[in-house]
């Protein structure tokens, strides 16, 4: 009895040191499924998808998949996808490229950060 209890304490400490790591990756990954798995993918798959495959897009110049015909307004764009360009753009994507292709952005802040850490790390 005293050895499950301690296999049960031991669990839930464990859990609660990763769980925020975790926490935000699952938030991440359900942002992505609601928000934005009917157009594009996260994965290395390919075809299927009426956007740009979003696997490795942290860090890849704005525009630059061969594979994808972009809206003229994003191919202007200057820079790469990070932090600040994904949350700009994530927030309002008529203000980032006015005349573009994606018309709803993420409007809650807190599912924006959770998303783009999720596109920050590799997906399978």
């Amino acid at each position: 009895m005293m050895r499950s209890l301690f296999g049960i304490v031991f669990v839930l400490v464990s859990c609660s040191i990763v769980a925020p790591e975790v926490v935000a990756q699952t938030s991440g990954r359900q942002v992505f499924s609601a928000k934005c798995a009917t157009c594009h993918k996260a994965n290395n798959s390919v075809g299927g998808a009426v956007a740009p495959n979003l696997s490795g897009v942290y860090g890849r110049k704005i525009a630059s998949l061969s594979d994808y015909q972009y809206s003229v307004p994003l191919k202007h764009q200057q820079g790469t996808w990070d932090d600040h360009s994904l949350d700009a753009y994530l927030a309002a994507p008529q203000k980032f490229a006015p005349g573009g292709k994606m018309a709803d952005g993420v409007s809650d802040p807190k599912q924006r950060a959770a998303l783009v850490k999720y596109l920050k790390s590799p997906q399978d």
